[in-house]
């Protein structure tokens, strides 16, 4: 039924001759399948960035324009490390937020992100503000002046506590949601 309906929201855009109006009701579609309907021009964004495995919606958007060349590796829904998230969306895939991906050598994993492991950081989750949106991951080295590496550096940030130590010498933060923009 779904797949009817996708169809004949299709041929009644491509009638009227309304590129816009396809894309509208083939995302609209495509939410209900999972972004299955998502056209080669699209890619899937999961509201959540749980590829499908979370409480999110899939929604077709269009792949974007080339990217700048900034590279923040990025593990996708596909299983692959893309230069930055928007580089994975050109590729048609959604960040994953449970990671997932092969760590790539020299890096260390940051939520979907992978940062330098060289000099040693902090990672900052910050919270979503709902449910159905997504954490986004923060690579941050510690101020220039700081002495040690540790918590002790880092005290004035409103996620600072708790700080916990990783393994290979990070920590991880967890912030608090941040207020959305008016803009």
């Amino acid at each position: 039924m779904r797949v009817q309906k996708a169809f004949m929201a299709v041929a009644i855009a491509v009638a009227c001759g309304d590129r816009s109006a396809e894309l509208t009701e083939a995302s609209a579609a495509a939410n209900d399948d999972d972004c299955a309907m998502c056209g080669p021009d699209e890619w899937c964004d999961w509201s959540d960035d749980r590829c499908g495995e979370g409480v999110g919606r899939g929604t077709c958007r269009p792949r974007p324009p080339p990217c700048k060349l900034v590279l923040q590796y990025t593990c996708a829904c596909d299983g692959k490390v893309y230069g930055n998230e928007c580089d994975a969306q050109q590729h048609g895939v959604d960040v994953a937020a449970g990671g997932g991906c092969d760590v790539p050598e020299g890096l260390r994993p940051c939520g979907y992100h992978y940062c330098q492991a060289e000099p040693v950081g902090y990672c900052a989750e910050v919270l979503p503000a709902t449910r159905e949106e997504a954490s986004t991951f923060e690579c941050e080295q510690f101020p220039w002046n700081c002495v040690e590496d540790d918590c002790s550096c880092i005290k004035s940030l409103p996620c600072a506590e708790p700080c916990v130590p990783a393994e290979d010498g990070w920590f991880e933060l967890t912030c608090p949601p941040r207020a959305s923009s008016t803009t």
